[in-house]
């Protein structure tokens, strides 16, 4: 990977010939997610050894505070930072206001060489816009020994035999009824439309409008507020902890075999499998009785700042980071589905077993990521409140309703 050739980037102002480039030093500035062991920074700086005259300096940011130091950077229309973390769905968003630069130019045989499911959040009416650097799917974690306690048969890993949600119900019921400190099923991320979102999917509900604008008639139709029924019943039940928004209690929670059922991410499945005592299955995520099943997908890409002083150095770094070295690096840190086709091959034995069958198969059949809308941080955040609320009782087609309208108001601003 050392000695890459430069690339021209094709909204850089700079017209500096490649030898004049090729000869300065430049060192990048970066705003990532901090992992919880700091990984990204090492990552990055070892990306950045295999590109001629090229320095990261790395910012961190914990997940709650990624997103509004972000905006306020970005905001800013200066040259910083060069490089930054974007999460799938913003993809469209950043685009809109103008805070990335086309890559197409960069990384012509994207479509080539990057799975679909993680190419399909890094592309705007045709164009790359961000780099898919790690994929997501979700699986359902299943705590064998308490459907033994409940004399219940466990749901199998085997896709064609996928637990309805009409079921999670019933055996949550069961399964919550063994004492109460014991929960029947729990999504990781509980108010996040990530997951959420699975529900009225699967449903028949589709999201937005075809305008990427209007949430009414689509937030409050009769198939998201039959599955947002559903959703609010595993809370109003008793199946599932209302008001759980620390994830890591969440997690925590069924590691400790506290929880029957449980939706997490490829990476949860594998902290799991590491617990002593843990009687695990990795099952398929449950659909509607009569729908369509559907699993989330979409995760962290890295995009590149369109007013960045080091267009050139950046080009390159971004190419880089497409190389299998550091993507093998970067699972290595981070264990969720690669975003490289060959990737799948060459990581060989680290994904075999039945949790990166499951996830390929998912990735590759049943997954459907965020709406790719100018406005999903503004719908995120709308519905994230309307989820907590439904969450703590509140009526869901009054809540939708409310949600609907608020959405249109705010996505307005993003009609072409």
């Amino acid at each position: 990977m050392k000695h890459l050739r430069e690339f021209t980037f094709a909204l850089a102002a700079s017209t500096l010939a490649a030898g004049a480039v090729a000869a300065e030093d430049a060192e990048l500035s970066a705003i990532g997610l901090s992992f919880s062991d700091g990984a990204l920074t090492s990552l990055l700086s070892d990306a950045a050894t295999n590109v001629d005259g090229v320095t990261v300096d790395t910012e961190l940011l914990p997940f709650g505070q990624l997103f509004s130091g972000l905006e306020v950077r970005l905001q800013a229309r200066n040259e910083t930072p060069d490089l930054y973390y974007v999460d799938g769905p913003l993809t469209a968003s950043y685009t809109a206001r103008g805070h990335l630069a086309p890559l197409d130019d960069i990384l012509p045989n994207a479509s080539e060489i990057y799975t679909s499911a993680a190419l399909q959040q890094g592309t705007v009416d045709g164009k790359l816009m961000s780099v898919p650097l790690e994929s997501s799917t979700v699986v359902m974690l299943v705590n064998n020994a308490l459907f033994e306690q409940a004399g219940i048969d466990a749901p199998t890993n085997n896709p064609e035999e996928r637990w309805t949600w009409e079921q999670v119900a019933d055996a949550g019921k069961k399964i919550s009824a063994l004492g109460e400190d014991t929960w029947g099923f729990n999504f990781h991320f509980g108010d996040s439309p990530y997951m959420a979102l699975i529900m009225p999917q699967s449903n028949g509900a589709t999201l937005i409008g075809e305008d990427g604008v209007t949430a009414s008639g689509y937030v409050n139709s009769p198939e998201f507020i039959e599955a947002i029924n559903a959703y609010s019943a595993l809370y109003s039940d008793g199946i599932a902890p209302a008001g759980m928004y620390d994830y890591s209690l969440a997690l925590e929670l069924f590691l400790n075999g506290k929880v029957g059922m449980f939706a997490g991410v490829v990476s949860d499945a594998v902290t799991a499998g590491k617990r002593d005592g843990l009687d695990l299955t990795v099952a398929p995520l449950p659909y509607f009785e009569g729908g369509t099943p559907v699993t989330p997908t979409g995760s962290w890409h890295i995009g590149v700042n369109p007013r960045s002083a080091n267009p050139e150095k950046a080009a390159a770094f971004v190419q880089a980071l497409a190389q299998p070295e550091f993507v093998s690096a970067y699972f290595g840190a981070r264990a969720n589905p690669p975003v490289l086709k060959s990737a799948w091959e060459s990581l060989g034995d680290q994904l075999e077993g039945e949790l990166w069958t499951l996830a390929r198969y998912e990735i590759n059949n049943t997954a459907v990521p965020r709406p790719s809308i100018g406005g999903w941080l503004e719908y995120d955040s709308i519905l994230r409140s309307a989820l907590r609320e439904i969450q703590g009782g509140a009526d869901v087609t009054e809540r939708l309703n409310a949600a609907a309208a608020e959405m249109d108001r705010e996505l307005l601003k993003y009609k072409k």
